[in-house]
């Protein structure tokens, strides 16, 4: 699964199994993580939680478009950021 990946920036089955890998991969690091905002300040909790939530949404970005970053950037939208906000404020970890 680690074989180099041709720097053409094209979206074969080869990159997109390398993108799925990476984007479980870090949601899982995510998931494992979580509980350690509840150790936290609360300042520090309210901005990890913003980061915890936008990178949340970025993978399921990643993942709708079938983990091609190359034609089409990941990006969250207003309506992602007020959902992400609202999340942090009054969703407990």
């Amino acid at each position: 699964l680690y074989e180099v990946v041709d720097l053409r920036r094209e979206h074969d089955e080869r990159f997109r199994a390398l993108m799925q890998f990476q984007v479980e991969r870090t949601r899982q690091f995510f998931e494992q993580g979580k509980p350690l905002l509840n150790l936290a300040t609360r300042q520090l909790r309210f901005e990890l939680k913003l980061t915890w939530n936008g990178g949340m949404q970025i993978l399921k970005r990643i993942e709708r478009q079938s983990y091609n970053v190359f034609s089409h950037r990941p990006t969250i939208s207003s309506a992602d950021k007020f959902s992400i906000l609202l999340r942090a404020l009054f969703h407990r970890p």
